[in-house]
Order: structure tokens, then C-alpha cells, then sequence
């Protein structure tokens, strides 16, 4: 029995482990947002311009130390970290509140990084869990509006109140917003009333496969290069500041991934540190002029739509570029893999008590591996009108043992993110070396909760009566899913 379960254990315990959705990693984004911040530091602090304010002592140090360019998790915080630390909260209040702080309103009024709230919030595991499972404001347009939103505050709050490190902290919301734009996977994945495990699929595949960004209008960009590298910045990009601003201006179109495999040195990495840099400049520049400066002031969103040749979309624009507009929608993204546990409870002549469930699937027609969205109504998108899963099942009883290949037919209810299912299984029943063939089919209703479904159906089984013969009977099941694509499980298509 222990050999029949371990391995789907295991598998369990791998998928519950996945890795949350994130546009890049941890160090991918402390990495550009530490390089991005040390340049528009050095470039601001070598302009002649006179200005109607200057850095405090007190200001320098925290820009000494948030110029760092350290990114290992815990370790001394940096401009990189807080930029970072977004991915564990669900707004800037976590900030100065994720743990009990009397004096949240002083340090945001004071100037003052909360260094202790910080800390604590880059060392919940279980926060940063929560938070990538509620992370629709990092996709689509809810990423490009919380970009300009909280760059918009921090220009005037450094440039109206003269708080410039409070609004450095609220910057970095926006530029891990910027940064996430920069992956693919973010800009075409529907977040809202979409599926977690849909999402992860979707999100995925346009992270590996990339897709055409054509840069633009990159004057502002360039004037960042005018007094040089920064020495972290010059060692990233060896070839000099004049060699980046020739490569900056001659980029015309870009294929733009995420997930771990942003290249130092890249165009995408030259591209994404100077369009964060640029950002990181306003704030200073607001706070040194006394006048809102904001190089972001505007943006463009249109999410997908329905044409003869497909799903067109979405047509996402900043500043600096954008996506390439009436490409058609990919129709096929990762495999998901389902893992179901729970129990079947039996009614019949010596039925006996429950049994355990364990099940593996994998969706195979009308999903990921498949085709996925047909079309988009209002801003939810609709699932095919039915899907085909595949898998294997096992059925664990005192000495009773029944396993073998199973598949539903199922079909979606978006609106009430439940579906509706016709399961089949075929498995071998075995009890006291008897073993024997059997059918399971019936009906059941699947609620969408998190990375899986809750789910209850009615089926005719068997089971082994007292004289060792299968006999039908009426089961009721009830499960738990836990869904993610293979990627999550390191297995690529």
C-alpha cells in the first residue's frame, strides 16, 4: 500500500510547491530596479541644473543605502528590495502595516523607510503564498493603471510635500508594475474571473514564447546614458555608455520573455533598467524642482477582441512602446495537470464504509494542449463550451485496492466558475489476490476555489461484497483538486 502512495504523494506535495505566478524573479526584479535606481541616481546628482531643493545628510544615506546593489533574499534592503517585495504585498500599506506599527503615519510623514515592517514582510513565506494567489493587480490593465497610478502619487508627493523617500516607497509599486509589463505573460493573461490554474497556463507560455515589443520615442532614455555608467552598472553592461545609447536607438522591434531568463546585457535588460531608471529620475527630479516631473503620464490598454481571423489582442501601450497590435490570440498554452483526493462514500447491499479517493488528470481537449479562449463577453473570458480529461484514478479500503485510467467530459459555467461533469473510469478492483474488472460512470458539479475545485458527484460503482464478487451500487464522491500547467512542475511542452 505505502508503494502505491508515495509516488502520488510526492507529486502532490511537487504541485503544492509550484512556484507562484511572477513576472520575473525575486532577483530579476531587485537586480534591474537596483542597477535602474544607481543610474538615475548618478545621473541626477551630475546635472548642473540649479534646483529649488537639495539632499538632506539624512537623505543621501537612505539613497547611499537603497543604491546598494545586494539581492540576496534578507539580506541588507535595497531600492531592488523594496521593488522586489511587491510580489508579498497586496498594496503599499503593507509597507508600514504588514506587522503592528504604532508609528506607520511618522515614518510615511517623517521620511523614514520602515525598516522593522520590511523585514518582516520579506520573511513571511505564507504571505508571499497569499499574495500570489491574489495577484490580479499584476496583469493586464490592472498592472498598467496601478503603474501610472502610483507613479503619478510619488511625483507629486515628492514634488508638493517634499517627502521624497515615502514617495520612493510608493515608486517602487509602480516600477514592479512597469517591470511586469516588460513580461509577456502579464500583459496577455486574463487575471480577472479566470481560473488560477488557467491563468498560470496562459501566463507561462507567452513567458517562454515571448512576444514583439517595438520600443519607441527613446530620447529620455538615452539622456539617462549622458554622464555615464555607475561602476554596478558599467561591470552588467561592459561595453560603455555610448555603445548602450547606439544599441538603445537602433532596437526597432524586441521578443520580450519572463520568467528567469531576462539576460544581463540583453536589449531587454538595457531596455527594462532604462525605462526604470527614467522612472526612479521623475521622483528625484520632482523632489530637486519643487514640480511634478512624469515621463509616464499616459498609457494605452485594449484587451482582447473577437475578429474573423481569431482572438486579436491585447493592445497594450506605455510611453516607451508597445506590444505589437492585431496579432492573433496563441490557441494553445502548457498542459494542466489536476490532482483530486477525497472520499467515496457507498450505498448498496454490504456496501461497507468509505473509501479513499486519489486521482491524477489531465486536461487533453478544449483547454491548455487544446483550444483555450474563444471568445472574451464584457471582461470574462468564456471557456470552450466543453473539455475532455484524461487521467488515472486510485480507490484505497482496508485490504480493498481499485485503480485504472478514468476521463470527464466537462462542461463550464463561467459565470458561476462551476462546471458541470460526466465522469467514466475503467479500473481493476483487487481484494484478497481476487481481482477483478469494473465500470464507474456518473454525474457531478466542480466549484472553481484557488488553484483547484471542490467538487461532489453521484456515480455507480462497485465494490467487493462478503462472498468476494463485485456488485454495483450507488457512490457518492466528494474531492479536492489542487491544478497547475506542467510547467510548475518543471515539465516543459
Amino acid at each position: 500500500m505505502r508503494k502505491r502512495f508515495v509516488p502520488t504523494l510526492a507529486a502532490v506535495l511537487a504541485l503544492l510547491a509550484s512556484r507562484p505566478a511572477h513576472a520575473f524573479s525575486y532577483r530579476e526584479h531587485c537586480e534591474v530596479s537596483s542597477n535602474a535606481f544607481q543610474l538615475a541616481l548618478h545621473y541626477v546628482t551630475h546635472q548642473s541644473a540649479s534646483t529649488s531643493r537639495s539632499f538632506s545628510a539624512a537623505q543621501m544615506h537612505v539613497l547611499q543605502q537603497l543604491g546598494g546593489s545586494e539581492c540576496r533574499p534578507r539580506g541588507p534592503l535595497t531600492y531592488g528590495h523594496l521593488v522586489a517585495l511587491v510580489d508579498n504585498a497586496g498594496s503599499p500599506a503593507d509597507y508600514y502595516l504588514f506587522v503592528r506599527n504604532d508609528s506607520a503615519a511618522q515614518h510615511f510623514r517623517g521620511d523614514m523607510l520602515p525598516l522593522s515592517v520590511l523585514d518582516e514582510l520579506g520573511r513571511s513565506t505564507v504571505q508571499s503564498v497569499f499574495s500570489a494567489r491574489l495577484n490580479v493587480d499584476h496583469f493586464q490593465d490592472r498592472a498598467m493603471y496601478g503603474q501610472w497610478f502610483w507613479h503619478r502619487s510619488a511625483s507629486a508627493l515628492a514634488a508638493d510635500d517634499g517627502n521624497l523617500v515615502s514617495a520612493l516607497v510608493l515608486n517602487a509599486f509602480s516600477e514592479h508594475y512597469l517591470e511586469d509589463f516588460f513580461a509577456p505573460g502579464h500583459v496577455f493573461t486574463p487575471r480577472r474571473n479566470f481560473h488560477d490554474a488557467a491563468s498560470l497556463a496562459m501566463h507561462d507560455y507567452y513567458n517562454r514564447h515571448g512576444a514583439s515589443f517595438v520600443v519607441r520615442n527613446v530620447g529620455p532614455l538615452a539622456d539617462l546614458l549622458a554622464a555615464g555608467l555607475p561602476d554596478g552598472l558599467a561591470r552588467r553592461w561592459p561595453t560603455g555608455a555610448d555603445s548602450v545609447s547606439a544599441r538603445l536607438k537602433g532596437m526597432g522591434a524586441l521578443d520580450l520573455v519572463g520568467d528567469d531568463r531576462l539576460v544581463p546585457g540583453s536589449d531587454q535588460d538595457i531596455l527594462m533598467t532604462l525605462v526604470v531608471a527614467r522612472s526612479v529620475a521623475d521622483i528625484l527630479e520632482s523632489y530637486l524642482s519643487s514640480h511634478a516631473v512624469n515621463h509616464f503620464e499616459h498609457y494605452r490598454w485594449k484587451g482582447y477582441t473577437l475578429s474573423d481571423s481569431g482572438l486579436i489582442g491585447p493592445q497594450a501601450e506605455i510611453a516607451y512602446g508597445d506590444y505589437e497590435s492585431g496579432r492573433v490570440a496563441a490557441r494553445t498554452f502548457e498542459p494542466v495537470i489536476a490532482l483530486s483526493m477525497g472520499t467515496q462514500a457507498l450505498f448498496g447491499h454490504e456496501a461497507g464504509p468509505a473509501r479513499v479517493l486519489v486521482q491524477v488528470e489531465t486536461l487533453i481537449a478544449g483547454a491548455p494542449g487544446g483550444d483555450w479562449i474563444i471568445q472574451e463577453s464584457g471582461r470574462r473570458p468564456i471557456l470552450p463550451q466543453f473539455g475532455l480529461m484524461g487521467g488515472w484514478s486510485m480507490l484505497v479500503r482496508g485490504g480493498e485496492f481499485a485503480q485504472g485510467p478514468t476521463a470527464r467530459l466537462v462542461f463550464p459555467i463561467p459565470k458561476l466558475d462551476t462546471e458541470f461533469s460526466i465522469p467514466v473510469a475503467m479500473r481493476w478492483y483487487s481484494h484478497d489476490h481476487v481481482r477483478r474488472r469494473g465500470f464507474s460512470y456518473g454525474g457531478g458539479m466542480e466549484m472553481g476555489i484557488g488553484l483547484g475545485f471542490v467538487g461532489l458527484s453521484v456515480q455507480r460503482d462497485v465494490h467487493f461484497d462478503a462472498a468476494g464478487d463485485l456488485k454495483p451500487g450507488v457512490a457518492v464522491t466528494s474531492t479536492f483538486s489542487v491544478g497547475a500547467p506542467t510547467s510548475r512542475l518543471g515539465i516543459w511542452f
